[in-house]
């Protein structure tokens, strides 16, 4: 059997104090104390345990910042990002809360192909219209509703009792000219009156005779004109 010898050197004396607190925040900036075995030996463990989580992926991780996930803790979740985040149910209201998924390139197409035809309405100007928030109209029955606008709208009708029940239609100006012409016959005759209704009190009694209405011609003083015109009724 060989023998080992050591030598020992002694250069002065120094007292050495040995801690076996617990790893942590507390060994910061502590440089009179040695840390125990017992103290590096269950540090270095945890490593192998606390250090690495093998929790699945969650909001818990936002708040986590000493633990590292594992690796089948982030494959998992990277497995699962080209799956359930990506959705391929149809276009509807649905999609309207999901913040958290995101619709397939099918699905995408599938809607940009309808908005051609389906939201575009070649329906011709109604009261259907009116409910109709989801469709646009296309440009073919708007353009046959703004050129009658300037047709249905203006109606060249004759004046006549037609007229009092019609609120969504203007008569021509050639219709209004015509009625206003025959209103005023002329100026200068008997003949040449027009009819205006009076109350008792504007018209003497000879005026009153005529049904309560007078009529007045285009010249002379008010009452020869009056009187003119009832002298033509009663000739």
């Amino acid at each position: 059997m060989g023998l080992t010898f050591v030598t020992r050197h002694v250069y002065g004396t120094a007292t050495v104090t040995v801690s076996d607190t617990a790893y942590g925040t507390a060994w910061d900036g502590v440089g009179t104390l040695a840390p125990s075995q017992n103290a590096i030996y269950d540090q270095f463990v945890a490593f192998g345990t606390t250090g690495i989580s093998d929790a699945v992926y969650g909001t818990a991780w936002s708040v986590v910042t000493d633990i590292a996930p594992s690796k089948k803790a982030i494959y998992d979740k990277m497995e699962t990002v080209g799956t359930a985040a990506i959705s391929d149910a149809a276009y509807g209201t649905a999609w309207a809360a999901g913040t958290t998924t995101a619709p397939s390139q099918h699905q995408v197409y599938e809607k940009i192909e309808t908005l051609g035809t389906a939201s575009i309405s070649d329906t011709a100007y109604g009261t259907a219209w009116e409910s109709g928030t989801a469709l646009a109209p296309s440009q073919h029955a708007v353009y046959d509703k703004i050129e009658t606008l300037g047709t249905a709208q203006v109606s060249d009708a004759a004046y006549s009792s037609s007229w009092g029940t019609v609120t969504a239609i203007a008569p021509s100006k050639n219709a209004v000219y015509d009625k206003i012409q025959s209103l005023v016959i002329g100026e200068g005759t008997t003949e040449d009156c027009i009819h205006i209704f009076v109350s008792a009190s504007s018209a003497s009694s000879a005026q009153k005779g005529v049904s309560g209405a007078y009529y007045t011609c285009g010249s002379g003083t008010a009452n020869t004109q009056i009187n003119n015109a009832i002298n033509e009724l009663n000739a």
